[in-house]
């Protein structure tokens, strides 16, 4: 079943660090400056697009995401950034 993204802005909001991992979520929007966001943006992180969380260092250390079929490794600073619906699936 596709969601309509009217159902997804009711949906509650959370940063992509409190995900837990082998979870797909998606991207609600970027909540940084112009340069973290244009950065994100450069690696395929927009809102809309799905992202995997694989792996999370301990200790505020990198997160391991797939998106868009590449493997990324995000601090946790600027992950604390990427907010995601809360739509676990």
């Amino acid at each position: 079943m596709v969601e309509s993204k009217n159902n997804l802005r009711n949906l509650s909001e959370i940063p992509i660090n409190n995900i837990p991992l082998d979870t797909i979520v998606t991207v609600s929007h970027i909540r940084a400056g112009l340069k973290a966001t244009q950065r994100l943006s450069g690696m395929g992180i927009t809102p809309g697009v799905q992202i995997k969380v694989i792996s999370q260092a301990p200790f505020r250390g990198p997160i391991q995401i797939i998106v868009r079929g590449t493997r990324l490794a995000i601090g946790a600073g600027l992950a604390m950034k990427i907010f995601v619906y809360n739509n676990f699936h």
